[in-house]
Formats: C-alpha cells, sequence, structure tokens
C-alpha cells in the first residue's frame, strides 16, 4: 500500500527569532510608512476620479504619495515614466480609468 504523507502544516513564524522575523518582513516602520503613502494614493484617486475621467479617459494612471506621478495610454508607458522618475513600483498605486463598465456574467 502507497500512502502519501500529509504535507507538515505551515507554522507561520513560530520559532524564529526577532531578528529572523524583521529579516522576513522588514522593519515595521518602513512597513507602516509604505502603507501610509499607499493609503494617501487612494484617498488621492478617490477624491479625484470624475476629473480624471474627463482628463485622461481609457488611461493608466499613476499616483504616489498621494499625488499624480504619471497618465499614459499603456501600461508599460506608465511603469517606464516611473523608472524614469526612481518612484518605486511597489508603493505606487496604478490604475486603469475604464470609461466602459464592465459586464459581470455570474
Amino acid at each position: 500500500m502507497n500512502e502519501k504523507k500529509a504535507p507538515k502544516p505551515f507554522n507561520g513564524l513560530q520559532g524564529l527569532s526577532e531578528e529572523e522575523v524583521l529579516e522576513i518582513i522588514g522593519d515595521p516602520r518602513e512597513i507602516a510608512r509604505a502603507s501610509e503613502l499607499f493609503r494617501k494614493s487612494i484617498d488621492a484617486l478617490l477624491s479625484q476620479e470624475s476629473m480624471l475621467m474627463k482628463r485622461y479617459p481609457q488611461e493608466w494612471v499613476a499616483f504616489y504619495d498621494g499625488r499624480l506621478r504619471a497618465h499614459a495610454k499603456s501600461l508599460d508607458a506608465v511603469l517606464e515614466m516611473l523608472d524614469a522618475k526612481g518612484l518605486p513600483r511597489s508603493t505606487t498605486l496604478v490604475w486603469f480609468l475604464e470609461t466602459e463598465p464592465r459586464i459581470l456574467i455570474v
């Protein structure tokens, strides 16, 4: 009889030292700062959405630290602009301003 062994359950970060945990997740202050920058960008996008839809319909927009930093017709172009400005992709909000609602079929 060839029985498969159950995989070992993931025990998260248990058993690791504080230094090992910080090495994995990073500095909590930096995580909090990055989260705040992203939150500011979400707030800015939501508060300016109607104006952005009129000005940049069917375009990609990128917000960093609550400010519009780039917009273009293609995602690649927006990402290139972010890279040229030295803005981190990981904490930059990139959003497509779609003017036509999508139909969801369930």
